[in-house]
């Protein structure tokens, strides 16, 4: 899944994992996994991939047999060269409740903070972040634990089919 952020007259202030606790659960020792840190995230390209290691959480993860892209989607930020648009993705078209819930998380905080606009349709149409969240407002209220339930349940049924994370 993807989306595309236009910046605005914001920028990017958040502590990296503090926006991973506003994505999975609030813990200071909540254990994830990313590629970049705050330089990288608040800097010009917006840089920046976390997924949370799920196993550590519940145990239960760790019988799930299937591709890391499926059980361990990481999500994503990149900087779209020369423009002032962010590729906000999944590694895998389809993902689970809990990694929907986490993406939404995450794009409603950076177009906040980047007082931008957000597209899912390709860049045809715009909305604003309070828009956004009013759309997919079931998914990020859910709480950690029904997300959890939930995606215990559909991680057996996504098929892998990667996002390209090269879109522009």
């Amino acid at each position: 899944m993807h989306a595309y952020i236009k910046k605005g007259t914001g920028k990017i202030t958040i502590d990296y994992r503090d926006l991973a606790q506003e994505m999975y659960f609030k813990d200071e020792n909540i254990e994830i996994s990313h590629y970049g840190n705050n330089e990288m995230l608040w800097g010009e390209y917006s840089n920046f991939s976390v997924n949370l290691d799920k196993w550590l959480v519940d145990k239960r993860w760790k019988k799930i047999d299937g591709p890391v892209s499926i059980t361990q989607p990481q999500s994503n930020i990149n900087r779209i060269s020369n423009t002032d648009i962010i590729l906000a993705w999944t590694d895998n078209v389809e993902v689970t409740t809990m990694d929907q819930r986490a993406h939404y998380r995450m794009n409603y905080r950076i177009t906040q903070e980047l007082a931008g606009m957000i597209s899912e349709d390709e860049k045809v149409s715009w909305m604003t972040p309070e828009a956004y969240y009013d759309l997919h407002k079931e998914t990020i209220e859910m709480s950690f634990e029904a997300a959890n339930a939930i995606s215990l349940k559909e991680v057996l049924t996504i098929e892998l089919n990667e996002e390209l994370g090269n879109y522009r």
